[in-house]
């Protein structure tokens, strides 16, 4: 699971030369992510289909619990 989300964060922003703008969150990247509501790095795998959507922000704006 930690490979597979280097592979769309920061490991991907490597790949395209973006490491100094997106990839982590840092202070003065862009802030693109979403918030689970259970921790995919440690829920078992039969639960990941029931975590649900509690946040998305993207440019570090707020959408509360739904996708844009």
């Amino acid at each position: 699971m930690e490979q597979t989300l280097r592979g769309f964060t920061i490991d991907g922003a490597w790949a395209s030369f973006q490491e100094n703008r997106v990839g982590s969150l840092e202070v003065g990247k862009q802030a693109d992510f979403v918030v689970w509501s259970q921790d995919l790095m440690r829920v078992a795998m039969g639960e990941v289909p029931k975590t649900r959507l509690k946040a998305t922000v993207i440019g570090g704006r707020l959408f509360s619990g739904r996708l844009l």
